[in-house]
């Protein structure tokens, strides 16, 4: 319902704040990943396994959804451009 200039401007804003906030959280996996590898930590539900399993694939995902976010910021597609009819192919 806003005209294409405010749309555009509020989505480069909110890709930009998504980059910020996925890379300070895969910066804080990485982290709780590399205390799991070096303190050798194990965690006990129905078997036990190490941690840093559980850990290791969140820096990877956040890095991805950084990405994506920086792939809309610089590019000429953006997340809003499509209905959801034109999404699923109708």
């Amino acid at each position: 319902f806003l005209p294409h200039l405010l749309k555009t401007i509020i989505a480069k804003i909110v890709y930009s704040i998504s980059i910020v906030s996925s890379s300070i959280y895969c910066y804080h996996a990485s982290g709780l990943l590399r205390e799991a590898w070096v303190k050798d930590m194990v965690d006990v539900r129905s078997i036990d396994m190490p941690q840093w399993i559980l850990f290791g694939p969140m820096p990877i995902c956040f890095l991805f959804v950084a990405i994506e976010f920086a792939r809309f910021l610089v590019g000429v597609d953006d997340m809003y451009s499509q209905t959801i009819l034109e999404r699923e192919g109708v």
